[in-house]
């Protein structure tokens, strides 16, 4: 997916993300409006950055799947990119020094339209 491609999932799940802050994320910083596309764009942007296609695949569809997920809770998601998750063999690495609360928004904002994406 590329370009609006990649936004026009915002849409589907707007319904979902229409909050401004989410509890239990251990963040200081207020959720943005996680369907904003310029929000979704940042997203996809430090996605490309930092490499998380690696694993997760340019498009979510890599070895650690994120598409077709469907409805994730963001501040479950938020918690995953700041402070890493272990499955198994599988290991997320922690985000949080490393990028902004900002940041893990709006990689969370992204990681939740590829979720909404299909496989």
């Amino acid at each position: 997916m590329t370009g609006i491609g990649v936004l026009r999932p915002v849409a589907a799940v707007a319904s979902l993300l229409a909050c401004s802050a989410v509890a239990g994320t251990g963040s200081s910083t207020p959720a943005p409006n996680l369907r904003d596309p310029a929000v979704v764009a940042a997203g996809r942007k430090l996605f490309e950055e930092r490499q998380c296609a690696t694993c997760h695949g340019s498009d979510g569809n890599g070895g650690v799947k994120l598409a077709g997920l469907g409805d994730l809770d963001p501040a479950d998601v938020f918690a995953t990119i700041a402070d890493g998750r272990v499955e198994g063999n599988l290991r997320m690495p922690a985000w949080r020094g490393v990028l902004s609360d900002k940041e893990i928004w709006e990689a969370t904002a992204y990681v939740l339209v590829l979720a909404h994406s299909s496989r």
